[in-house]
């Protein structure tokens, strides 16, 4: 989300991640059960000096987030450690 802050940027994570929670879907009649996410956020300069940097890098910044997410607990918006 280009001209937000890393701040803003997990709010708006938070949000999402609650609003997809309270879905309720169904499909040929029958509930489906609850949809849980988990979130990852991510900020120029303060994660990678560039785009390239900061896509090279998603992949272990994200292994790290999803390790730490699963220690703490599911259903959850994390940012990679800097």
């Amino acid at each position: 989300m280009p001209g937000c802050s890393l701040e803003e940027g997990a709010e708006r994570a938070e949000a999402l991640r609650q609003a997809i929670r309270q879905l309720h879907l169904t499909h040929r009649g029958r509930t489906l059960g609850t949809v849980t996410v988990s979130f990852g956020v991510a900020a120029y300069p303060e994660h990678g000096a560039g785009w390239a940097e900061i896509h090279q890098c998603r992949r272990s910044r994200a292994l790290r987030c999803q390790g730490r997410r699963t220690r703490q607990g599911r259903r959850r918006q994390d940012q990679p450690p800097r």
